[in-house]
């Protein structure tokens, strides 16, 4: 039986979380494994890689295989140059010295990757605010504006005043009734009409 280690797949969906295994070559990705030794999650920024140093090295001593995948992440841990220095039977003054540089690239390097990740959530939020404030302007000066002035209402047109009834209705009766004359100018007209009579007889 061929050893591997690779990876196998754990997390939900569109949230990948995988595991670090000693595995038959035989078997699908996701089978059964005969060990775990670590774990990665790429989902934060810089991602998370924890191995077993031991087990790491133990399969290696009896000559498992890596994929690719396990090559690059036990390189970043420095598994592979533990084992490299134990290959190459280094005494132990060399070998402290060696893991020593090496510690101080790798914290270099995770510094840098730090850095690099926190310029680019900076950068984020800023562009956020600066968008943030563009549309806020608008906002602010339909609240802070001064409230229009409210016209002044026109005064109302004073209706004109209504006639008096009687100059209104006195033409139209006097147009009606006709002209009657005097009493006592109607008496003495008869009394001429008589004397005139008696004259003429």
């Amino acid at each position: 039986m061929s050893v591997t280690l690779r990876m196998t797949r754990m997390g939900r969906r569109k949230r990948p979380f995988y595991r670090i295994v000693a595995i038959d070559s035989r078997k699908r990705r996701d089978g059964r494994y005969i060990e775990s030794i670590g774990f990665y999650d790429p989902m934060p920024n810089p991602s998370l890689v924890k191995v077993e140093e031991e087990l790491a090295l133990k399969w290696l001593r009896v000559g498992a295989t890596l994929s690719p995948a396990v090559r690059n992440l036990l390189k970043q841990t420095g598994v592979l140059l533990k084992f490299a220095l134990e290959k190459a039977n280094a005494d132990d003054e060399r070998k402290a010295a060696i893991i020593a540089e090496w510690d101080e690239a790798n914290q270099k390097r995770l510094k840098k990757i730090q850095d690099e990740a926190a310029e680019k959530q900076a950068k984020l939020e800023k562009a956020a605010e600066k968008a943030a404030k563009a549309d806020a302007p608008a906002e602010v000066d339909a609240v802070t504006a001064p409230e229009p002035e409210p016209k002044p209402e026109p005064e109302p047109e004073p209706e004109p005043e209504p006639k008096p009834e009687a100059e209104t209705e006195e033409p139209e009766k006097a147009a009606d009734v006709e002209p009657v004359a005097e009493p006592e100018k109607a008496v003495e007209a008869d009394a001429e009409a008589d004397s005139s009579k008696e004259a003429a007889e």
